[in-house]
């Protein structure tokens, strides 16, 4: 009986322990971000991870911390690996992000349709599936989901002129011109403005 209860207190001994020191890399790291250290911050935060490698949070924040220092590849086998234990939307949009800034629009785009099946609205979302596509030279694809998003965004003139663009490219020539005279009006020096004059004179 005394075994037992020796054990019992040394377990409990252990988890005190481990827990605290969780914590403390748990403040260092914050501590660190918020003075714009963000290597020590991810050394941190790596270390308590280490010590809870099933913790969706510690994957998630370091995800982010390897965003802030502009690693994302990285940051997508930490934000994939939170997004595997809990399926949190966080990570989803972690991993969309990392995506859209690695080029990697074939991920971007599927990524982001996870995203819009919980928020179908979603304007990054539509917007990253829109340029995306215009990367691609699916100008057709392109143009829809920048029409999705001029609908919710109408003043956006950056996107504007990408679905200008993606319009123009895709022969959508009608649409594209009702979009054309809109943008010249808004911005008369746009770059797509530029671009498309001579074609619609």
């Amino acid at each position: 009986m005394k075994k037992i209860t020796l054990l019992i207190i040394v377990l409990m001994i252990s988890t005190i322990v481990f827990a605290s020191k969780t914590d403390d890399y748990v403040r260092s790291s914050y501590t660190n971000e918020y003075n714009g250290n963000y290597q020590v911050a991810l050394t941190n935060m790596l270390a308590a991870s280490h010590l809870e490698p099933n913790n969706a949070f510690f994957n998630l924040r370091i995800g982010w911390l390897y965003i802030s220092l502009g690693n994302y590849q990285d940051a997508t086998t930490y934000y994939a690996k939170s997004y595997e234990i809990d399926s949190n939307f966080d990570a989803l949009q972690g991993l969309l992000t990392s995506y859209y800034y690695l080029g990697d629009w074939d991920n971007t785009i599927k990524t982001a349709n996870k995203v819009l099946l919980v928020i179908p609205k979603d304007y990054l979302a539509i917007s990253k599936i829109a340029y995306s596509y215009y990367a691609k030279g699916n100008y057709a694809e392109s143009a829809k989901y920048y029409g999705t998003g001029y609908e919710i965004y109408t003043y956006n003139l950056d996107a504007m002129g990408y679905y200008l663009s993606a319009l123009v490219e895709s022969n959508q020539l009608s649409d594209a011109k009702k979009i054309f005279t809109k943008l010249r009006k808004l911005s008369p020096d746009n770059q797509f403005v530029k671009t498309y004059e001579s074609k619609f004179k």
